[in-house]
């Protein structure tokens, strides 16, 4: 087993392609492991100014599909999985799950 860092970007779809949300690259154990699709992962960002409890300031990260890469196709030092994701506002059924 390796003991490389596991490192988690994100991509969400734009037209015909995928970009990535750069600012969202996480290690796996930021998460608590590799996201499934069906999880969600909530942004820590808020904008400057709005209610970090208002769910409707947070983005949601909906996964859809998992990309792995085999052992020491990218980095010797981390494995990197890639997520497709939809991007959505947390809902108002969430305040108790997004606010702090």
């Amino acid at each position: 087993m390796s003991d490389r860092e596991i490192v988690v970007h994100l991509f969400y779809q734009n037209g015909g392609s995928y970009k990535a949300i750069a600012e969202e690259s996480v290690t796996a154990s930021d998460l608590g492991g590799v996201p499934e699709p069906g999880d969600c992962i909530v942004s820590q960002g808020v904008l400057q100014g709005r209610d970090r409890n208002d769910p409707a300031n947070r983005e949601v990260y909906e996964v859809v599909r998992r990309y792995f890469f085999g052992d020491g196709a990218r980095d010797e030092r981390a494995v990197h999985v890639h997520l497709l994701v939809n991007v959505r506002p947390g809902q108002l059924e969430e305040i108790n799950i997004l606010g702090e």
